[in-house]
């Protein structure tokens, strides 16, 4: 993004011009176009207004008149805040996770890259060949392949090390001799605040335990809310929202909708195409809470997803079998099951969109430019 800017004291309200580009493939000719404020489908060009006390400490984005008044009436709505101190949580700070290339240049031809460090393989967990008293240490660790919208699979591939800043002291592994002889491989890269042992940031260790929302602080073309019911251990790529005072499932469905992805894509932050979901963005979301017999629809429609992107993981599994025993009757109706569970998925997110619409009383119009009709 280009500004051109004039200083001046009369800034308490003001207009800008916004010229923006729609299309990464445009030619020169196009470019020229653009500059020329041509008009073209590739090219929006519209005012955005302005408000310096009003934006005053939050995220600026810059929309048409429509949009604005758009965003502003969902705005208004908004009756239910989420704790920025007590709930919501990063994920860990990792000193590092597992090798790269610059660490095994230091570590020699010993090590490779991709060796787990303070996050670990069961392969290289079994290895260690961990005590009883170790295993206290040892959590279920997730990342993106395990964490979708709306649902977790509860089946992890890797384990962390969980250390907190009380292993900052040398001799704090010395009842875990197995922890420690790995750890010690590894102490010429390890660059935690609290090493040789410690995490850098390993956060409450409850924040990582029961029923939360897990939000991928990156993500494109659409956010990504996962709601997961397990303990559940991850690094930064996720934000945490765990609160008491509001149905987890029932956020779950306002946050996954596509008003909300609308929202954050002008309030928000955005890099390019990329939703940047961080606390920031989190702590401003017009969320809107209602009685807990009217959230029951919403929740009932979340549990839906829920069990069927559980079944497709299940029946997948299943259909790999029968494709490998060439069991042509039992691959067949398991590629059916599958395309009914997916379309459970789709109907249902659809169905919240609609309910969420109502939700905010979004007319025909507003639900066609939340749409990009």
């Amino acid at each position: 993004m280009i500004y051109i800017m004039t200083k001046s004291k009369d800034n308490l309200k003001y207009k800008v011009k916004i010229s923006k580009n729609l299309n990464k493939n445009i030619n020169s000719d196009e470019v020229l176009g653009f500059l020329n404020k041509n008009l073209n489908e590739k090219f929006d060009f519209f005012i955005s207004n302005i408000e310096k006390n009003k934006m005053l400490n939050k995220i600026i984005g810059f929309s048409n008149q429509t949009k604005e008044a758009l965003l502003d009436k969902v705005e208004k709505l908004k009756n239910f805040n989420i704790d920025g101190k007590n709930e919501i949580f990063s994920g860990i700070d990792f000193p590092q996770d597992f090798l790269n290339k610059k660490s095994k240049e230091v570590l020699g031809k010993n090590f490779n890259i991709g060796d787990g460090v303070f996050v670990l393989s069961k392969k290289e967990i079994d290895l260690i060949k961990l005590n009883n008293n170790e295993v206290s240490l040892i959590k279920p660790f997730y990342t993106t392949n395990e964490l979708e919208k709306y649902w977790g699979d509860k089946e992890n591939k890797f384990w962390t090390i969980y250390t907190n800043s009380s292993f900052k002291n040398p001799n704090s592994l010395d009842n875990y001799p197995n922890i420690k002889n790995h750890l010690d491989k590894f102490q010429k890269i390890i660059t935690s605040e609290n090493k040789p042992y410690g995490l850098n940031r390993a956060r409450e260790e409850n924040n990582f335990l029961g029923e939360k929302i897990i939000v991928k602080r990156k993500s494109p073309n659409s956010p990504c809310f996962t709601y997961v019911n397990f303990d559940c251990f991850f690094n930064r790529t996720f934000m945490i929202i765990k609160s008491k005072r509001i149905n987890l499932k029932y956020l779950t469905s306002l946050l996954n909708s596509k008003l909300i992805a609308f929202w954050l894509k002008y309030k928000g932050k955005m890099q390019g195409d990329i939703f940047q979901v961080d606390k920031e963005p989190l702590l401003n979301l017009p969320i809107l809470k209602i009685d807990e017999e009217s959230q029951k629809p919403f929740i009932n429609l979340v549990d839906e997803i829920l069990e069927a992107k559980q079944k497709v993981k299940d029946y997948k599994a299943l259909l790999d079998e029968a494709i490998k025993n060439n069991n042509f009757d039992r691959e067949i109706a398991l590629k059916k099951e599958l395309e009914n569970l997916e379309n459970i998925c789709t109907t249902n997110e659809k169905t919240i969109d609609q309910m969420v619409y109502k939700l905010y009383d979004l007319t025909a119009d507003e639900i066609k430019i939340v749409e990009g009709v």
